[in-house]
């Protein structure tokens, strides 16, 4: 997560976006056995078989020559790089709802710096980043709502002030923000704050907040908050976004399924 690099002991590596290290990434964040035809599904799908399996071969060869990959596996049809990342303790802290040391070890973007060439690596990698993406805009909503629960609610507010920053039109974020506002009793800064979001939904999409939030701002204007003058329900559910244990979950499979059955000779 962020800046991909390997460390070993007090030494850090970076990696860059050829397809050695993207194979060696790619297997580390997947932490399990990975086949043969996933990788060349992945890495070179518009190469014949046999070409995509001797690229394959060579770069298993450049990778096994690095130190630190000693330890990759090759066990006939199926690798396996069993190594400890950053991005397998954030998940596991997500599904023991451990929120603060979720939002710790989320360092940024998936395998930043590892992009390459547009292609199925690109492409799983955006999908990627976008469902962890998510996974961390709910470990912060959860989060936020702890330190409310314990009465932090400027700390609250700040936190969410993350997720409002990389988008002032996320209502959900916004109706946090304002609770945690109005429970520290920052009734001028939640209004303005509402102000400003009401404006920039009309002007940029032509549309009204949603009833709840105007209920919400209203309250607040009329200095109506009892509602608000206790901790936050927690949610019902977090709605985490599927975490599939074998990270790959099925798309390349379905994208193979596909590509076959257009195939003039199926």
């Amino acid at each position: 997560l962020g800046a991909s690099q390997v460390r070993v002991g007090p030494t850090s590596i970076p990696l860059r976006a050829i397809q050695r290290d993207q194979l060696l990434a790619y297997l580390a964040y997947a932490g399990d056995w990975v086949s043969r035809e996933q990788l060349l599904y992945l890495f070179w799908p518009d190469s014949s078989p046999r070409a995509a399996r001797n690229n394959l071969r060579q770069q298993l060869l450049r990778a096994r020559a690095l130190g630190y990959a000693a330890t990759l596996e090759i066990e006939g049809q199926r690798l396996r790089w069993s190594v400890a990342t950053d991005a397998a303790a954030f998940a596991g802290a997500v599904l023991e709802g451990r929120w603060q040391d979720a939002l710790a070890l989320y360092g940024g973007p998936l395998l930043e710096g590892l992009e390459g060439e547009a292609g199925e690596f690109a492409a799983w990698l955006l999908l990627e980043r976008e469902r962890l993406q998510r996974t961390w805009r709910t470990a912060l909503l959860r989060r936020a709502e702890e330190l409310s629960a314990q009465g932090w609610n400027l700390e609250a507010a700040e936190l969410l002030q993350l997720l409002l920053a990389g988008d002032d039109l996320d209502e959900a974020a916004l109706t946090a923000y304002l609770g945690a506002l109005l429970r520290a009793g920052a009734r001028e800064r939640a209004l303005r704050a509402y102000d400003a979001f009401a404006l920039r939904l009309r002007d940029e999409l032509g549309l009204e907040p949603t009833g709840a939030l105007q209920e919400l701002a209203r309250g607040a204007r009329e200095g109506g908050l009892s509602a608000l003058s206790g901790p936050p329900q927690p949610s019902a559910a977090p709605a985490l976004p599927t975490l599939s244990t074998s990270f790959i979950g099925r798309d390349l499979e379905l994208a193979e399924v596909a590509e076959r059955l257009s195939a003039s000779s199926c």
